[in-house]
């Protein structure tokens, strides 16, 4: 297989119907970039892939991988796409192989009989990845057998199962608070900083 090209959004804006033209492999993230991705596949409902390009941006993730995943509702991201770097595979195998010449941690966030609650689970400060599953069938046997660690979010609610989009903000922020709150830089980015485009009074 050949590698992946990296892009800034490689999907379509489902909310204009308008298409975003990727940029040149490598762009520049625009943000804080605390070195973890966030990986998800199959989502039924668009407006979660631009609430994990959101987290992304709002946590300081290095981009967004998405398995079979071909358009995003632009709204959700609130236009920060253009400063997640994004990489698009066919296939959960796709992933794992990308996973695998990157050497990233994979930590998977389901609930099965080998997880870990997320306040004993262990994984490295940089170099990893967090795989939340699909809203209806979570992840595939392919990334939870590939995963290095699986683990899972304790709830007190009727429901047994949380977000996708959640998920991936319970995981980075939990990641984040292990790196102890990294000073945010003065990035001068268009006025973002970490991603973020500050309002104006």
């Amino acid at each position: 297989m050949d590698a992946p090209h990296l892009e800034r959004v490689s999907l379509e804006a489902t909310s204009t119907g308008r298409a975003v033209t990727p940029s040149p492999s490598n762009p520049t993230h625009g943000g804080h970039d605390l070195g973890f991705w966030l990986l998800s596949l199959n989502l039924r409902y668009k407006e979660n892939v631009g609430g994990l390009i959101r987290v992304a941006s709002n946590f300081g993730a290095s981009g967004v991988a998405f398995i079979g995943q071909g358009s995003y509702r632009r709204a959700a991201a609130l236009g920060l796409a253009a400063s997640v770097p994004v990489l698009r595979f066919d296939t959960p195998e796709d992933a794992l192989q990308w996973l695998g010449r990157e050497r990233l941690f994979l930590v998977a966030a389901e609930r099965t009989e080998r997880s870990t609650p997320i306040y004993e689970a262990s994984w490295p400060q940089a170099r990893l990845c967090f795989a939340v599953g699909s809203e209806r069938d979570g992840l595939p046997a392919a990334l939870l057998d590939g995963a290095d660690c699986v683990v899972d979010v304790p709830m007190y609610g009727q429901s047994a199962s949380m977000n996708l989009a959640v998920s991936a903000a319970v995981l980075s922020y939990e990641h984040v608070r292990r790196l102890g709150f990294p000073a945010h830089p003065d990035l001068n980015i268009s006025g973002r900083v970490s991603g973020w485009n500050p309002r104006t009074p």
